[in-house]
């Protein structure tokens, strides 16, 4: 049996494949793309990395197997255990182990595993979708518009720094309210400078440490009470491995445990229950197959 070919089918559907035992093979998103020199464009695919780490039974493969193979659970089982044990005999024996459709596995002179992609994964959304040829247009260099560049505006990606401009809008609100006395009947502006009484407020946050030690994850979390779940995992091991991957990816990952003893991983949080939908939405179509939903903490 080749276990290569099952485990380049699950990955056309699923973002990750675990062999137990062995390791996990991961599949990331690659988007369509054209190649200047050949004048090619390829349609969407699945670049596929591993991960060792990742070792602990989800039943997804063995599973298929046994559906696929028209067998028992315990007899596909037997089937991915003895095809890890012939891998590990032959990594030690110095060989290279070619996994059908997948990659190719050996030790390097460290004695560290190291695996190589052959190809991308065709993508099951993608399917029928063949690379095709597009010849370049030429246009005179003399009707070219030229872009002036302009300056990108500071783009506020910390929910610390949203708060604190929402308790200063909050503060010019509430200035507003107050009457304006003064003795000069022909002026009517008041002598109080809100910026300047901002600015203030602001260098009093970030100089005093016991204020900002107040502001704790709790409240953090009460802000943003909607979150975005990638997966949830009996195993820890397996929830903290992904939350690595999302913190790498730039998200703002968590773990939360539910009554159920399931832990749960969390992409992201949300203010709102709309814009946690449109991140999942966003999610999604960046990452076809995937199954987020948006919870409640």
């Amino acid at each position: 049996m080749e276990l290569g070919k099952h485990i380049s089918y699950l990955l056309k559907f699923h973002e990750c494949v675990v062999v137990p035992g062995f390791g996990g093979f991961i599949s990331n998103y690659k988007p369509a793309e054209y190649d200047r020199t050949r004048g090619i464009f390829s349609p969407p695919s699945k670049e596929v990395v591993f991960n060792a780490r990742i070792k602990n039974n989800d039943g997804l493969l063995i599973r298929y197997i046994a559906v696929s193979e028209k067998c028992s659970y315990g007899e596909a089982e037997h089937v991915v255990e003895h095809f890890v044990d012939g891998v590990y005999q032959s990594l030690n024996s110095g060989e290279m182990v070619d996994v059908a459709s997948v990659g190719t596995f050996h030790f390097n002179r460290s004695g560290a595993m190291v695996f190589d992609a052959v190809s991308t994964i065709e993508m099951a959304s993608s399917y029928g979708l063949q690379p095709f040829s597009y010849a370049m247009s030429t246009t005179d260099s003399s009707m070219r518009t030229v872009m002036q560049p302009y300056r990108a505006s500071r783009t506020l990606n910390k929910r610390r720094e949203a708060i604190k401009i929402a308790a200063g809008v909050a503060l010019l609100l509430s200035l507003s309210l107050f009457p304006l006395k003064n003795d000069n009947p022909s002026l009517q502006s008041s002598n109080v400078n809100p910026i300047q009484l901002l600015a203030r407020s602001s260098g009093v946050l970030e100089n005093d440490a016991a204020l900002i030690q107040s502001v704790d994850l709790e409240e953090i979390q009460q802000a943003t009470p909607y979150v975005l779940i990638g997966g949830s995992f009996s195993h820890e091991a397996n929830a903290r491995d992904m939350q690595f991957e999302l913190t790498a990816k730039g998200f703002n990952s968590e773990i939360i445990k539910n009554k159920d003893g399931l832990f749960r991983v969390v992409i992201d949080s949300y203010f709102d229950r709309q814009e946690a939908i449109n991140a999942m939405r966003a999610y999604r179509s960046g990452h076809p197959g995937s199954n987020v939903w948006v919870s409640t903490r």
